[in-house]
């Protein structure tokens, strides 16, 4: 019996201050083998960004469309005399914003919530597989989280009291540090904040909202004039792009967009297989609660996490394919967990059973992604560096070419490995198509590197017609990488999609000896 009290001591404790406890468990599991995954495109952006003098970095930026705070502060971060590899540097940075973030949560959506919410939100925010993947990258994720975050508290308070003069310039410091950040959780926000204060403004005829929507937007604008033009040029870009579709129907394409940002929200991009069926049963148990939680009493940051989430949709699916939807819109899980608590609140019973399977098919989710195995992304896993020794080993002299897929990837990771040792041209717009053509029909190089997707959406599939090209004059040898796993080739024959057994081909041609 003695041992009774100190355990009921122990539960109470948890139950009063769960972040006491799964802070560190989180802290562990982001910062454990940082140089785990290989470097993908997007972070060899970053590397080569921060790589730059500070003067150099707005300009490199302004044709790739990305605001300059994440960069400035990774930039000013590598400068410290951190251990490891520049990745790894990066990667820890995402990791103790991803941190940061966890505390500002907790302080402003769990004042006042019972001992067993604040539990298991702890709980499912700290082992969130998609939350730990992308606050493991070296990019602006974490970041947009946490600004994000800041940006609603902010807004809320100004909802509530537009006549404050604090609360106006609060919010337009928020909105201003947002658009700096990022442009799509900015847009979320700022858009969600200004349809909020105007219907108040319509309903109330308080002249304090459309006062404070005034104000605040014009301090923020103020504050971002001089990225304003590069504002401008990105929401030109995203009017006219036409983003990959998974299928050409747009009913079906949306279908598929809404259900991969469930899943990654709910249970991760990463699973093994045992996990993918006891997910697929808890999808309909999950929707139910979502559905209890928006029937609850509504929280004050209900509408406007609701409009941000909207908009925030809206924009990812204009600009981004599907793969990318977690990513994007990662800013919004600070509200979507909220949701699942409060209909685990309504109903105490199911709820409890349904946040315990989630936590199953987490720790399911984590193993796999350390593991690296059954992610739905595959190019997150793509081996550049094994590609680079591969081609240095067995390309000693000068006299080879290295073709890269440029419009069905990125392959910005092996060029950088490969800088100076040997002539590279990535397969992207009519002149590279031309020179490339060019090169494989004059047979001037003894090797000719190949790398592609093995799915090509390349206009008239002008990356696989090269490649056939080369095939006719070379003999080539292929090497496969970043396998696809079961449930991979099982998704792709259910949307009618040949499967495939692989992500990349890479194809060593060489030069038989006989005329063409």
């Amino acid at each position: 019996m003695a041992g009774i009290p100190g355990a009921a001591a122990w539960r109470a404790a948890l139950l009063e201050r769960p972040l006491l406890y799964f802070l560190p468990v989180q802290c562990g599991l982001l910062f454990y083998n940082l140089d785990l995954l290989p470097i993908w495109g997007d972070e060899q952006f970053t590397l080569h960004v921060t790589a730059k003098p500070w003067a150099a970095i707005p300009p490199l930026l302004q044709p790739d469309i990305h605001p300059p705070a994440y960069y400035f502060l990774a930039r000013l971060w590598i400068q410290l005399p951190w251990p490891g590899s520049d990745i790894a540097q990066l990667r820890a940075l995402s990791a103790l914003l991803c941190l940061g973030a966890t505390v500002v949560v907790h302080a402003f959506w769990l004042r006042g919530a019972a001992g067993a919410s604040r539990l298991w939100f702890s709980a499912l925010w700290c082992l969130s597989p998609t939350l730990l993947m992308y606050s493991r990258m070296g990019r602006s994720y974490s970041l947009q989280l946490l600004m994000a975050t800041l940006g609603i508290h902010c807004a809320l308070r100004l909802i509530a009291r537009p006549s404050s003069r604090g609360r106006v310039l609060a919010y337009a410091l928020a909105a201003a540090g947002l658009l700096y950040t990022h442009y799509l959780p900015a847009i979320s926000v700022i858009g969600a904040t200004t349809l909020i204060l105007a219907w108040r403004w319509v309903r109330r005829k308080r002249s304090e909202f459309l006062r404070a929507l005034l104000v605040s937007h014009a301090i923020a604008a103020l504050l971002y004039l001089p990225w304003a033009g590069t504002f401008a040029y990105a929401l030109s870009r995203v009017s006219q792009s036409e983003p990959y579709w998974l299928v050409q129907n747009f009913a079906l394409e949306t279908a598929v967009k809404l259900a991969y940002w469930f899943t990654a929200f709910t249970f991760g991009e990463a699973f093994p297989p045992w996990a993918i069926f006891l997910g697929a049963a808890l999808g309909p148990a999950v929707l139910w609660l979502l559905r209890q939680g928006v029937k609850a009493p509504a929280a004050p940051w209900l509408p406007l996490a609701a409009l941000a989430a909207l908009i925030g949709y809206l924009g990812a699916a204009s600009w981004v394919s599907f793969p990318f939807m977690g990513a994007r819109l990662l800013f919004m899980l600070p509200f979507y967990l909220p949701a699942l608590i409060a209909g685990r609140e309504r109903s105490p019973l199911a709820g409890n059973a349904v946040c315990a399977g989630l936590l199953v098919v987490s720790l399911g989710s984590l193993s796999a992604y350390f593991g690296k195995q059954g992610f739905l992304n595959q190019g997150y896993l793509v081996p550049f560096d094994e590609m680079a020794r591969r081609i240095e080993e067995k390309s000693p002299r000068s006299d080879a070419l290295l073709l890269a897929d440029g419009y069905n990837t990125d392959p910005s990771p092996l060029l950088a490995a490969l800088e100076g040792r040997l002539e590279r041209l990535t397969i992207y717009g009519e002149q590279s198509e031309t020179l490339a053509a060019k090169h494989i029909r004059e047979e001037r190089f003894e090797t000719v590197w190949y790398l592609r997707n093995t799915h090509d959406s390349s206009p008239g599939n002008v990356v696989t017609r090269l490649e056939r090209q080369a095939a006719e004059r070379y003999a080539g040898e292929e090497h496969l990488f970043a396998p696809y796993d079961a449930a991979n080739r099982w998704a792709a024959r259910l949307l009618g999609r040949p499967p495939r057994t692989h992500h990349y081909r890479l194809t060593e041609f060489r030069k038989t000896g006989e005329g063409p």
